[in-house]
């Protein structure tokens, strides 16, 4: 402990200045605490002063603002009443000790001890070799920017003596104090004897309970702590099981969602492809109803979105104009260069077109009423998982048979014996449109 006060003097400087802190701040909140919780809690209840006279020790405590000198029994080099734990401090007289009062700049405070040290000659006649000192602060001028301070120096020998014939008796001294410094401030009295050279022998039995006490009330504060999380984290580990079988409900209930989705695609698969596409039939129906009766279909390609017509007609060039004004054709246009048909009227064509609307799109802008009775055309409705949607009709008749290139190659119908009958009566319009 003396080796490391002679090395490190700041350690030692902060160690004294950090412990008078903690006195002055038990002493505050001393008032707060109960008579008999601070009396057991504070130090100087355990602390015994220590003097010789003529060789002998005598020893005595402070009570209040006076001394009681303690009993000694015989053969005993402590006193009556003594515990484990008690203090023994070095009682100095007051004609050994040189007292001042200084004014000092307050920017020294914080190196105070240092620079006491290096001026201890300059305010008293001893050499800091040859003596011990200690000092309290007794007021601050914040105007003048000055410090007060309370500066007691005492001789080495008469501390050294002190503490060795203590020794000798199996008394660990814990500081030289004066007994009016005891009286007046306690524990924050001004300790003459270094920190080094200082023991804490007889403190070891009460640091030991405080220190229990401090591990008792860390202990607490951790249960107090960890308790909320303890039972929190149980009431997570209780909601796992129903979590684990909601999450199994809702991973069973996905998988019949998306087998239903799967089931009903399947089925609407025709007709959603049918509603969602052209009607080659309402193509048909509608390109024999607009072209001239002077026109003559010759071949008909239709691939479910664009159609392809190839013909002869006089009305050639209003072919285009007459497609376009259908709401089921866009894009109308020739693919080729009419050809002029020698000795005829007629031109050859080969024109395009493009099928706009679906039939949804056209079953939902159809109006009902617009039409009359024997000709209205009830829309069919969509398409559901558990009745398809019908085929499309033209006019309330049942729907003709889907057109293929071989069945208009030769831009004549197949006729009935009846057809046969009535055409010496009326003329007859091909598949196409066009009149014999």
């Amino acid at each position: 402990m003396i080796r490391i006060g002679r090395r490190f003097p700041a350690l030692v400087a902060l160690g004294s200045a950090s412990r008078r802190f903690f006195a002055w701040w038990r002493e505050g909140l001393g008032g707060l605490v109960p008579p008999a919780i601070r009396s057991w809690w504070q130090e100087t209840d355990h602390l015994v002063l220590v003097t010789f006279a003529d060789g002998r020790p005598v020893f005595s405590r402070a009570l209040g603002t006076k001394t009681e000198k303690l009993a000694m029994a015989s053969g005993q080099t402590r006193p009556v009443g003594t515990v484990k734990g008690t203090r023994f401090m070095l009682e100095i007289a007051p004609d050994h000790v040189l007292q001042r009062s200084l004014a000092l700049p307050m920017a020294l405070e914080e190196n105070l001890r240092q620079a006491l040290t290096f001026e201890l000659d300059r305010y008293t006649p001893f050499k800091p070799d040859r003596a011990y000192f200690d000092f309290l602060i007794s007021g601050r001028d914040a105007v003048r920017k000055q410090i007060t301070v309370e500066l007691a120096v005492v001789p080495r020998t008469v501390v050294d003596q002190a503490v060795a014939s203590a020794a000798a008796l199996g008394i660990h001294i814990g500081g030289a104090v004066l007994v009016d410094d005891v009286l007046r401030f306690g524990n924050a009295c001004r300790n003459l004897l270094p920190a080094g050279a200082r023991t804490s022998h007889g403190l070891r039995g009460q640091f030991g309970v405080r220190l229990a006490l401090l591990a008792g009330g860390i202990l607490l504060l951790a249960a107090v702590l960890a308790i909320p999380l303890w039972q929190k984290r149980a009431a997570a580990i209780s909601l796992l099981a129903p979590l684990a079988e909601a999450r199994t409900a809702a991973t069973d209930t996905d998988a019949l969602r998306d087998k239903l989705k799967r089931l009903v695609a399947d089925h609407n698969l025709l007709p959603d492809k049918k509603w969602n596409g052209h009607s080659v039939v309402r193509a048909l129906d509608d390109l024999t109803k607009r072209l001239p009766d002077d026109t003559f279909v010759i071949q008909f390609e239709f691939d479910g979105n664009t159609l392809q017509v190839q013909g002869e007609s006089a009305s050639s060039a209003k072919l285009i104009e007459i497609l376009e004004d259908s709401p089921l054709f866009k894009d109308v246009g020739f693919k080729s260069p009419l050809v002029k048909i020698q000795g005829t009227a007629n031109d050859r064509f080969h024109l395009a077109a493009t099928l706009e609307a679906t039939e949804r799109q056209l079953a939902d802008a159809e109006p009902k009423e617009s039409r009359p009775a024997a000709e209205r055309v009830m829309p069919p409705p969509p398409p559901s998982a558990s009745q398809p949607p019908p085929l499309p009709t033209s006019a309330g008749a049942a729907p003709p048979a889907p057109a293929t290139a071989a069945t208009v190659a030769t831009g004549t119908a197949a006729a009935t014996p009846a057809a046969r009958a009535a055409a010496g009566k009326a003329p007859t319009t091909n598949a196409a449109g066009g009149k014999q």
